[in-house]
């Protein structure tokens, strides 16, 4: 992945992290939620992110970011004894499971209004998350840009922007109706 060279934009789910060693940006771009793997690898991924699984969540990081995040996040690297040993980052294991379960939310499902919730609970048996999906729905509906390049919550506000929000959109869920969605979002 190449660098960007432009700031994140934390409005769309970007986060960026500076240290000593340089600054590390994280997209959660449908491009990007693509690279983690086939539909069904990303709803697996997202599943294995809020066990708190730090292989999985050192896969999504490295998927997410402008350049190698080795430095904060570390790398499994093979061993003397033919297996393979976590060698750490700057950043504890809880941060690392944290901020990619934060990227994958934002890079999943954006920030849902009530309605947009009432409307993934009833749609039928997910075979996993489809990047390509939502790229095809903003290609359709909202001309003029690479969707792959935006984020879920990007997608969320461009159609909004363009269709305006019904009476049901306007009431926003609670954070227990967004904490079921996040758990149900990984499960098969």
């Amino acid at each position: 992945i190449q660098p960007l060279n432009k700031m994140a934009n934390t409005h769309i789910g970007e986060i960026s992290i500076n240290t000593e060693v340089g600054e590390f940006v994280f997209r959660p771009t449908l491009c990007r939620v693509a690279e983690i793997g086939e539909p069904l690898d990303i709803s697996e991924s997202f599943f294995n992110v809020q066990i708190g699984c730090l292989k999985t969540s050192i896969a999504v990081l490295n998927s997410l970011c402008d350049t190698d995040p080795a430095p904060i996040i570390g790398e499994y690297l093979p061993a003397e004894n033919g297996r393979i040993a976590y060698s750490p980052g700057a950043m504890s294991e809880s941060e690392i499971i944290a901020l990619a379960l934060k990227l994958l939310k934002d890079g999943l499902i954006g920030r849902p209004s009530k309605f947009e919730l009432d409307t993934i609970k009833s749609s039928p048996e997910s075979k996993g998350f489809d990047p390509a999906e939502f790229v095809s729905i903003g290609d359709a509906h909202l001309t003029g840009r690479d969707w792959w390049g935006a984020t879920m919550i990007e997608l969320q506000r461009a159609i909004k922007s363009k269709f305006g929000q019904s009476e049901a959109e306007k009431s926003y869920i609670s954070a227990d109706e967004l904490r079921e969605l996040y758990k149900s979002v990984g499960r098969k």
